[in-house]
């Protein structure tokens, strides 16, 4: 039922996301869909909230609602969300989800952008600054 409703598209054939896939929320940030499997729900695991994230989506964020879907297809849904999730979970911080959704990790992003100050910095004072590790 997944496939049938394109849930696949995001959270792919097993649950664990796509992590290919560029999605961005409502303020132009970058985010990955969720993996149904080893990541926390948002909102809850209880079957009322997933239900309620399925139905009516989840503002501010990529997933849809689902008004064409009928009722019981959803709870069906909801408990195949249930089947999927492992424990122990994996609790990742916005900054690491944001950086999961873009590539790479928070040390090379931080030495990246340290290095492009120094540059930046050194252009404007006539000073060549010398990258150390």
């Amino acid at each position: 039922m997944h496939v049938r409703y394109a849930c696949h598209s995001c959270h792919g054939e097993d649950g664990v996301g796509s992590g290919d896939l560029l999605l961005f929320d409502d303020e132009g940030r970058p985010t990955r869909s969720r993996d149904l499997v080893h990541d926390s729900f948002k909102g809850g695991h209880e079957p009322e909230s997933i239900y309620l994230r399925i139905a009516v989506g989840m503002p501010g964020t990529p997933h849809p609602a689902c008004l064409d879907i009928a009722e019981d297809q959803i709870v069906d849904l909801v408990h195949y969300c249930g089947s999927l999730s492992q424990e122990p979970k994996r609790t990742l911080t916005n900054c690491q989800r944001a950086l999961q959704a873009t590539g790479g990790t928070y040390a090379e992003k931080r030495r990246h952008k340290t290095h492009a100050s120094q540059k930046a910095l050194s252009q404007r004072q006539g000073v060549r600054v010398m990258r150390t590790r």
